[in-house]
């Protein structure tokens, strides 16, 4: 269990850290992705999370329906979120209620850039947005190509190898290994 930190500051994470249980920053305006380190190095902090209209009405941002307007904040997010060793961070929620096209893009290019959740707004989302986080059946195939194929290579005394034109070396597997454990935990094929 733990408390969603709206607005979130290092003051106002500081206060909340009083409760004793984790917290999710919630980062809405500028100063929240500028402090975003500070943010998630606090040993109360979780997740990170993304506040997208307070955020988009506080810069003055103009959402094309391409997530552009997004990317910094998003890619701030996920590389603090890394760095500080807690989860990835948790994408803002589409404000297209009716329209789950535009749900599962929004979900898809946040998790190409590393956001591994989705703040959902009716719960007739959800679904959705299971759907696009998990990996799909063509990424997990060729994600256990490149695993038994990394085998190979390595039992071979090798520490790189070519899989269909291309390369295979040490970080290639693991993320190849991370796609396979995660279509294991979404029950994806």
């Amino acid at each position: 269990m733990g408390i969603v930190v709206p607005k979130a500051s290092p003051s106002a994470i500081e206060r909340a850290a009083g409760l004793g249980v984790p917290l999710v920053a919630l980062v809405e305006d500028a100063a929240a992705v500028r402090d975003v380190d500070v943010l998630a190095e606090h040993p109360a902090v979780a997740a990170l999370a993304l506040g997208r209209a307070d955020l988009e009405a506080a810069l003055g941002l103009v959402p094309d329906g391409s997530g552009n307007e997004l990317l910094y904040a998003r890619s701030r997010l996920v590389v603090a979120s890394r760095a500080a060793g807690i989860r990835p961070p948790i994408d803002g929620p589409c404000l297209e209620l009716g329209d789950h096209g535009a749900l599962e893009r929004e979900t898809l290019g946040a998790r190409a850039l590393g956001l591994r959740g989705k703040l959902c707004i009716h719960p007739g989302q959800i679904q959705v947005v299971h759907r696009a986080l998990a990996p799909s059946p063509a990424e997990v195939a060729r994600a256990r190509e490149v695993v038994a194929a990394w085998e190979t290579i390595v039992a071979r005394g090798e520490a790189v190898g070519v899989v269909d034109g291309r390369l295979v070396d040490l970080p290639v597997a693991r993320r190849a290994d991370a796609v396979v454990r995660a279509s294991e935990g979404s029950g994806a094929t």
